[in-house]
């Protein structure tokens, strides 16, 4: 599906499909929505990948702030690093 024509595929979510994709260098951009709420920090804290020890490095490459708060972050993966 990646090397057709055509738009450009979006994945909503952080699962174990957007953990494999990356993996496989598959991800040409992640997009991060930061809400403003506060939480608490516990023993149950979500992180975005459960396991980022096997996914590539990430540079930002644009920021894009909302009046409501919210920040959508863009990064791409650093094929340098």
């Amino acid at each position: 599906m990646k090397q057709q024509s055509g738009q450009s595929i979006v994945l909503y979510g952080a699962g174990p499909v957007a953990h494999t994709l990356m993996q496989h260098g598959l991800v040409d951009e992640v997009r991060v929505w930061v809400y403003p709420l506060v939480i608490g920090v516990t023993e149950k804290t979500k992180r975005l990948f459960d396991d980022a020890s096997d996914i590539p490095l990430l540079k930002l490459v644009e920021t894009r702030p909302f009046d409501s708060g919210i920040v959508v972050l863009s990064y791409q993966p650093d094929r340098t690093a």
